[in-house]
This record gives C-alpha cells, sequence and structure tokens, in this order.
C-alpha cells in the first residue's frame, strides 16, 4: 500500500500548474481560470502544505493599483484561514514579448533593466508573505542561432544579474536564498544553464554562490538523456539542493510535465 503524503512531508504546489488552462501550441484553452484563492482553499483541502507562484499567475500583468491590492490581501486572507505557506516565489521573464531574446541575458539593456525591476518589486512581494526561496528559471535566456549572441556576454550579463538581485536580498534584510532552474530547451532552441553541471559551475562564479543553489526537475534532466538521480546526487553532494520539481517525462522529448512517476514508475 503506497503511504499517504501528510503535511509534514511538506509538498507544496505551483499556482501554474494547479491553474493551468490546458493550452498548448495547437490549441486554446479548455479549462476555465482557476482563482488563486479557490486553488489555496482545495489545496488546503487535499493536505498540501503549500503554494507557490510566478508573479503573473497571481497578478495579472495589466492589474491597476487597487486590483493588485485586492489580490494580495484577498490571497493573504486565504493563507491565514487555510494555515497554507508559500515558500517559494518566481517571477515570469519569458510570457512578454519583450523577453523574446532573453530577460538577463538580453541584447537590449532596456529590456535587462525592466527584467531586474520586476523581479525586486515580486520579492517584495514574496518576503510579505514569508517565502524564503526564490526561484529563476532563465527560459528565454538562450538562442536558437548560435551566432545571434555572444554566450560570454551573455553569461557575465547573467552573473551580474543575479549578483544584483542577491545583493537586493542582503540589503533589504530578506533572508532569501535563490535557486537557479537548469533546462536544455524549449522555449529557445538552446537554454543557457541547460543542466544541473552547468549550473553548479555558474553559481562557482557568483559573488555570493553561498546563497544560490539549484532547482532541478524531473523532465528537464530528462530532456537531455542524462540521469537525473545522478544529478540530484551530485547537488545534494555540493549542498546545493534547496528546492526540487517532480514531474513526469517520458525520455527526451518535449517538456511533457507528466504525473510524477510517470514514465519511470507508472
Amino acid at each position: 500500500m503506497a503511504p499517504t503524503p501528510t503535511r509534514e512531508d511538506k509538498f507544496s504546489f505551483g499556482l501554474w500548474t494547479v491553474g493551468w488552462q490546458a493550452r498548448d501550441l495547437f490549441g486554446e484553452a479548455t479549462r476555465p481560470v482557476l482563482a488563486a484563492v479557490e486553488a489555496v482553499n482545495k489545496l488546503a483541502e487535499l493536505g498540501a502544505y503549500g503554494i507557490t507562484f510566478h508573479d503573473d499567475d497571481l497578478i495579472p500583468p495589466d492589474s491597476s493599483s487597487t486590483e493588485r491590492t485586492r489580490i494580495i490581501e484577498e490571497f493573504k486572507a486565504a493563507l491565514d484561514d487555510t494555515g497554507l505557506v508559500v515558500p517559494m516565489v518566481t517571477t515570469n521573464l519569458f510570457g512578454d514579448p519583450v523577453f523574446k531574446d532573453g530577460a538577463f541575458t538580453s541584447n537590449d539593456r532596456s529590456v535587462r533593466r525592466y527584467a531586474l525591476r520586476k523581479v525586486m518589486r515580486n520579492m517584495d512581494l514574496a518576503a510579505e508573505l514569508g517565502a524564503k526561496l526564490y526561484v529563476f528559471w532563465g527560459g528565454r535566456e538562450g538562442s536558437e542561432v548560435d551566432f545571434a549572441k555572444d554566450v560570454r556576454s551573455a553569461l557575465e550579463r547573467y552573473r551580474e544579474s543575479i549578483d544584483l538581485l542577491a545583493q537586493y536580498s542582503i540589503d533589504k534584510g530578506y533572508g532569501m536564498r535563490f535557486a537557479l532552474e537548469p533546462k536544455p530547451n524549449e522555449p529557445r532552441g538552446d537554454i543557457l544553464l541547460p543542466s544541473i553541471g552547468h549550473a553548479l559551475a555558474f553559481i562557482s562564479q557568483l559573488e555570493h554562490h553561498d546563497m544560490v543553489g539549484i532547482n532541478p526537475e524531473t523532465g528537464h534532466e530528462q530532456m537531455a538523456s542524462l540521469n537525473y538521480t545522478h544529478g540530484i546526487a551530485q547537488a545534494l553532494w555540493q549542498n546545493k539542493l534547496f528546492h526540487i520539481d517532480l514531474n513526469g517525462q517520458k525520455g527526451p522529448r518535449y517538456d511533457q510535465d507528466l504525473v510524477f512517476g510517470y514514465g519511470d514508475l507508472l
């Protein structure tokens, strides 16, 4: 008989997963929008420990200041009522067309600055909600054609951005740790920091490398035909496994985001 998960296991769920509208490259949404408060209540009912989110998952980008305040207050009230926590928060740096060439590594300085401001604003909210971990997935940091971007310059911009944001957290007294999430490709043809090993090597070059670890996802390593178990073991060996995303994947295909274990155990 399979063990039943409990709150003590500290399973948390992304608002972008439970609220996914089943939209893909070939079709429009087939599920209704799930309000954040409804997601909190349902997850609490199911015995979950926490909920995580991108800034745009919780607060639509076109929200007014009044709407933003209302959404945040309602979300906080739902957390208080249910006891659900927010252990991790992240930023959507891939959905807006302005990020088509990257966020931290964009060749356009104004885009890089906008990305930093977007993250800082959401870090303020994350701290307000008690989150102690901030994840960075560089989905648009990369290229389709190698000569479209100087990779060494891009990595330097990436490093400067993470260093600046780490210092921002320190200056604000947030006490956050950062976690980088590797992925080999999709949506870009090639994404910077494509694997656990690449991310660990990058972290070693950061000014505040002690506060930066990784958030590996099962399917992402398997997309690159890598051994996920070995990657996790190395991250643990280096004391850099700060968070983990569990899903399922049937080998080196597109990012399937199946139920955890499917393709491996099921």
